[in-house]
Parts: C-alpha cells; structure tokens; sequence
C-alpha cells in the first residue's frame, strides 16, 4: 500500500490527477481488504483521495469522502490529531468553492482551533487554513474579517502589518 500511495503523491506532486485517483483507489482497496473499514490509515487516504477530487472539483465526491474519513477519525478516537485537522481544512475549502461560506467558516475554525491546540497559536502549519479562512471572509463581503485575518498571518510569517 505505500509504494502505491507514494506513486499516487508523485502522480499528485505532477499535477497527473487521473492517475494519482487510480493509485489512491488501488491502495484504498488494498488496505480495505488486508484491515478492514474502521483504521486511521484508511481515513487517511480517503482524505488524500477527497484532496484529489478537490482538486479536480468533483466536490459531491470530495466531500463524501472527507465526512466518510472524518467520522472514522472520530469513531477511533483521533478526533484530536493533524489528520483530522487537515480533513476539516478540505472540507473548508470545498465549502468555500461552493460558495457555503457558512459551512465553511465553521469547518476551518475548527481545523484552525485544532491546528492551535496540537501546534500553538503560532505555528507556520496554521497559514494554509488562515489563508483560506481570509479567502471565505472576503468572498462572503467581510472585509474588516479578512483584513484581521491577513494579519495575523503576516504575524505568524513575522512580516511587519502592512494592511
């Protein structure tokens, strides 16, 4: 399985999504076969297949796979880790390009608070989440938000506020 999930990562990394989705099925049917449904390393992968469709915007794909991957994280008891910080992030993110800024303000909070409570509140690993959270302030028309938001950012990267 992780010779054929790195072969999905560089298929991913060379922007070659078709194969990258085909590597990412083969390793999840593989895992699912030899450990069953309910472990963090099939969560995993459904999050990296959901990034893929994400990707490809097929977000009714995506995000049956990044709830599907969240409630595994949450039935094994890894409702406190970076995975399932990352999986809420995606899920963030497709809400945002669905323009469900609602939805997706509250998904990237909670991975931004997770992000928080695993990393600090100051942590580079945080900016990718802030930036997309900024991106949902400003598409929904909540300029002042945004503007918060980009400096904080610039905080955490130790830029001067210029905004």
């Amino acid at each position: 399985v992780s010779v054929i999930r790195t072969s999905a990562q560089l298929h991913e990394q060379t922007s070659n999504y078709q194969k990258a989705e085909v590597s990412y099925l083969n390793a999840l049917r593989i895992l699912r076969e030899a450990k069953g449904e309910d472990n963090i390393a099939t969560a995993s992968l459904m999050g990296e297949l959901g990034r893929i469709y994400t990707i490809t915007q097929q977000y009714g794909k995506s995000d049956s796979l990044l709830q599907e991957s969240l409630r595994k994280y949450r039935e094994l008891g890894a409702e406190h880790s970076l995975s399932m910080a990352r999986t809420l992030q995606r899920i963030g993110a497709n809400y945002r390009e669905l323009k469900e800024y609602n939805k997706a303000e509250l998904a990237l909070q909670n991975a931004i608070k997770l992000y928080e409570d695993i990393l600090g509140a100051s942590s580079p690993m945080l900016i990718t989440a802030l930036e997309s959270l900024e991106e949902v302030y400003y598409r929904s028309g909540r300029e002042e938000e945004g503007i918060a938001m980009r400096n904080r950012i610039n905080r955490i990267r130790g830029i001067q506020e210029t905004i």
